[in-house]
């Protein structure tokens, strides 16, 4: 029994040894590229998808994705044009991966935060990042 107990304390110090020398990586984060477009600011306050009211800075996916991103995950939007970037949180969804879309964000940060133009429509070279 003493041999069992000395091995299983040399397994524990090798798998810590291990552990402290490599660490624990955390999961790389995924990368989107498309367009980021923009959502009426008549739907703040709206219940999204994930059961939450909207705020100014939530966000929506594609359906596609939607179940894949867990409710309230922040979400780092870019504009590469001009190196803008803001944080977004990811509540509802939308149908709008067939016109290249990766996201969608409210009026204040598509031009405040990303320096994207309305009459444009589209911020056409996005990057997320969550």
């Amino acid at each position: 029994m003493k041999n069992f107990v000395k091995k299983l304390s040399m397994c524990i110090a090798i798998t810590g040894l291990v552990f402290s020398i490599g660490g624990l990586k955390e999961t790389s984060a995924i990368t989107m590229y498309g367009k980021i477009s923009y959502m009426p600011d008549s739907m703040l306050g709206d219940i999204g998808h994930d059961g939450k009211a909207m705020t100014v800075n939530d966000a929506a996916v594609d359906i596609s994705k939607f179940y894949s991103i867990p409710k309230g995950r922040a979400m780092i939007a870019t504009n590469q044009s001009n190196g803008k970037s803001a944080t977004v949180y990811k509540w509802t969804s939308g149908d709008f991966a067939k016109y290249g879309v990766v996201l969608d964000v409210f009026i204040p940060v598509f031009r405040d935060k990303l320096g994207g133009s309305t009459t444009a429509r589209y911020i056409s070279n996005g990057k997320v990042m969550y």
